[in-house]
């Protein structure tokens, strides 16, 4: 019988939320070092699409999305989540996150994000960590589920998201 295959590449992303622009500097820096050379970054935008993050980071954040050139393995997708939540460790302040790194992939079929959040529609991958599937990707756009995240759903990052499925279609 002949071995499973690992599923194929997909490319890496996060979603860098922030008040403090050094931070948000030192904090990519080192998100550099870990994951390598970023090759796309989207326009930044207001996070106010929810009060969720103001107790802990405050108002006025912003947010905006990186993916990077090397492609990942999907199956790293609970590591690459752990690695990311040591990170914003890094700079907390009075116990606080001062940035909320989100982590994910993108294939040429869907956006895919690590969550610590179990619901209904999450699958565990294991190390506490579950896949949520936000949207479909295809040729023609994106599509959405009544839990993607309302940012998310904005045609400017739909508009990235594909442009990383592109790149990962073109072997970028």
């Amino acid at each position: 019988m002949k071995p499973p295959t690992l599923a194929p590449k997909a490319k890496l992303f996060l979603a860098l939320m922030y008040k403090d622009k050094s931070t948000l500097e030192k904090a990519k820096q080192e998100l550099i070092n870990e994951f390598g050379q970023i090759d796309r970054q989207s326009e930044e935008y207001k996070f106010n699409f929810t009060d969720y993050y103001e107790q802990e980071m405050g108002k006025n954040l912003k947010k905006f999305f990186i993916s990077f050139k090397k492609t990942i393995n999907r199956e790293s997708l609970p590591d690459i989540r752990l690695t990311t939540a040591k990170i914003e460790k890094k700079f907390l302040n009075s116990n606080n996150r001062t940035i909320n790194i989100d982590s994910g992939y993108i294939t040429l079929n869907n956006l895919v994000l690590a969550t610590v959040k179990d619901r209904p529609h999450k699958v565990y991958l294991g190390k506490g960590i579950y896949a949520d599937l936000n949207l479909i990707l295809k040729k023609k756009g994106a599509f959405d589920f009544p839990w993607t995240f309302k940012d998310y759903r904005l045609k400017q990052n739909q508009d990235f998201f594909n442009q990383v499925r592109n790149d990962l279609l073109k072997g970028k």
